[in-house]
């Protein structure tokens, strides 16, 4: 699922031929699990809810989670 833009995961779930509640298992397999996103953002896009963000890197590192974690 990592490399694909979001027009790319709708064709996976298009082209499967199945229901529209289908879920690709790529998708499924993140569901409920935590992770942190490093992301990069230009200053034009500030503010600019409509913008699409690039993921740099990601981990599932529970000490690192916590540590940003605002909730």
């Amino acid at each position: 699922m990592f490399g694909k833009d979001a027009v790319e995961c709708q064709n996976m779930m298009l082209s499967s031929g199945r229901q529209e509640s289908y879920v690709p298992a790529e998708i499924e397999a993140v569901v409920d699990v935590s992770m942190l996103f490093k992301v990069q953002i230009k200053k034009e896009q500030i503010g600019n809810y409509n913008s699409a963000f690039s993921v740099m890197k990601f981990t599932r590192d529970e000490a690192l989670i916590e540590k940003f974690n605002v909730n």
